[in-house]
């Protein structure tokens, strides 16, 4: 698990996400003074399930609970911690490219993205993956390439098919585990 997710889900940080004019997405941590309001252990169970790309269906088949209580302890620990779901994988997996900033606090972001996973789609498709795990919605994705929504639907489609994933949280997954692996094999 990440360093960050642990703090995060222990209460000593807090986290604000930003979006820059280009479309960059960061996180904003912070040191939460005064008391401390954690996670409980089955929203952090949950959250780490979704970030490994699972649907609620899955994760409520895995604790024993149906899919309306695991949306509300996925929301509430996204509440909580300030976050929104495309987070998740970059937070628990690792690795996210960190900057201190002068007054204590972290500016966040996922690092590139390993472009052998990206080499069997056309680079209209690379284009979107990035976006899309840089936090974008379809509708962003759409305006920052100026085309329609549907293209863009259509782009991801052929994506998640290329890639065998399902969604865009478990492409998001597959993105996160991807980089976490090469930055293992880099290191040793």
């Amino acid at each position: 698990m990440g360093e960050l997710w642990e703090e995060l889900i222990c209460g000593r940080l807090s986290a604000k996400v930003r979006r820059d004019p280009n479309g960059s997405r960061h996180l904003i941590l912070r040191r939460r003074p005064g008391p401390r309001r954690s996670l409980t252990s089955r929203q952090r169970r949950a959250a780490e399930l979704i970030a490994n790309g699972l649907g609620y269906g899955e994760v409520g088949y895995q604790l024993g609970i149906d899919v309306s209580t695991v949306a509300s302890h996925i929301s509430e620990a996204l509440r909580s911690l300030g976050l929104e779901r495309v987070d998740l994988p970059w937070l628990v997996h690792g690795p996210l490219d960190v900057w201190p900033q002068g007054d204590g606090t972290l500016l966040a972001s996922p690092p590139g993205i390993d472009e052998h996973l990206l080499a069997e789609l056309t680079p209209s498709e690379r284009d979107v993956v990035k976006l899309l795990v840089a936090g974008c919605s379809n509708r962003d994705i759409a305006s920052a390439r100026c085309r329609a929504e549907r293209t863009i639907a259509n782009q991801l489609a052929s994506v998640y098919r290329t890639l065998r994933v399902g969604s865009r949280f478990e492409l998001a997954a597959l993105v996160a585990r991807r980089v976490r692996e090469r930055e293992l094999t880099d290191a040793a």
